[in-house]
C-alpha cells in the first residue's frame, strides 16, 4: 500500500511519485483517462510541485473535453517549468479548441523556442496560418519542418500542399516527389503528385503516377475517374472508356465527390500573403 503520510523522507515521496507518473502516462495511453486522472492526483499529493503531474492531468483533462479544469492544470505546469515545450504544445491545442487561434500562436512560438529542433510545432504552426490563409507564413514554417525532418514524407507533403495553393506548381511536384521517395505506399501523396504534373499539362506522367495510386488502392472508383480524365484529355478514347466502365462497376456515381477530386485537378485560387 502506497503511503501519502508525512513520515516518508523526501527522497521516497519523489520515487512514489514518479511511480505514480508513470502508470498514469501508461493508463493514458490505454485511453483510460478517469484512472489516470487518479494516478497524476497521487503524484502531486506526494509532490505538489510536479509540473510533469500538472501537465499530465492538463491533457487528461483535455481530452475529457473539461477545457477550463485543463487551463487551470496548463498554467500551474507552466508556472513551474515555463520552458517547458510540450506544456506550451498542449496549451495552443487548448486555445485552439476554444477558439483562440491568437493565443494558440503565441504558444506555439514560444514551444518553438524552448525547443528549435521539433519539427512537429513547425508543421502546427504552419498549419494554424493555413487556417489564416496566410500562405507565406505557412511556407515558411513548413520549410522549418522539412529541414528539421528530410526523412519524413508528410512534411513535404504538407509543403507541397502549400506551394500547390499558391500555384507553384514545380516547388509542388519537386515536394510531392521527395513525399512519395519517402512514403511509397501512401495513394493520397501518388494522387496529389499527379494533380501537380496535371496543372503542369504533363499529362502522360499524371497518367503514370495515378496508375501507381490505383496499384496501392484499386478499389478507389474516383481514382479511377480521374485516370479516365486525364486519358481522355491525351485523346486515348477507348482507354478513357475502359477506366469510366471500371470505375461505374466500382460503385455507384457520386456527383459532389467526384466534382471536388475534378476542382483539385482544375485551377488555384489561392492568393499570397504578405
Amino acid at each position: 500500500m502506497v503511503n501519502y503520510g508525512g513520515d516518508l523522507s523526501q527522497e521516497a515521496k519523489a520515487r512514489q511519485a514518479r511511480l505514480h507518473l508513470e502508470r498514469g502516462r501508461e493508463i493514458a495511453e490505454a485511453g483510460r483517462a478517469e484512472a489516470a486522472e487518479r494516478e497524476y492526483q497521487r503524484a502531486l499529493r506526494l509532490d505538489e510541485n510536479s509540473a510533469e503531474a500538472y501537465l499530465g492531468l492538463a491533457e487528461t483533462y483535455r481530452l475529457q473535453d473539461r477545457p477550463q479544469e485543463a487551463l487551470a492544470a496548463y498554467t500551474e505546469a507552466l508556472r513551474r517549468a515555463p520552458h517547458d515545450p510540450e506544456g506550451h504544445l498542449g496549451l495552443a491545442e487548448l486555445m485552439l479548441n476554444l477558439g483562440r487561434p491568437q493565443a494558440a500562436g503565441r504558444h506555439l512560438a514560444q514551444a518553438i523556442s524552448c525547443d528549435q529542433g521539433r519539427a512537429y510545432f513547425r508543421y502546427r504552426l504552419g498549419q494554424l496560418y493555413l487556417q489564416n490563409r496566410a500562405y507565406r507564413s505557412a511556407q515558411r514554417q513548413l520549410e522549418y519542418a522539412v529541414s528539421l525532418a528530410p526523412w519524413d514524407g508528410f512534411y513535404h507533403f504538407k509543403l507541397a500542399e502549400v506551394h500547390f495553393a499558391l500555384g507553384d506548381y514545380l516547388r509542388a511536384i519537386a515536394e510531392y516527389e521527395a513525399a512519395v521517395a519517402c512514403s511509397q505506399w501512401d495513394d493520397l501523396y501518388h494522387v496529389r503528385l499527379a494533380a501537380a504534373y496535371a496543372r503542369q499539362r504533363r499529362r502522360a506522367k499524371a497518367v503514370s503516377v495515378l496508375r501507381r495510386a490505383l496499384e496501392l488502392s484499386p478499389h478507389n472508383r474516383v481514382y479511377r475517374w480521374l485516370l479516365a480524365d486525364q486519358l481522355r484529355r491525351l485523346g486515348r478514347s477507348e482507354e478513357a472508356q475502359a477506366e469510366y466502365e471500371r470505375a461505374g462497376r466500382l460503385g455507384a456515381y457520386d456527383r459532389d465527390c467526384l466534382a471536388r477530386a475534378r476542382r483539385r485537378f482544375g485551377e488555384s485560387r489561392a492568393a499570397p500573403d504578405g
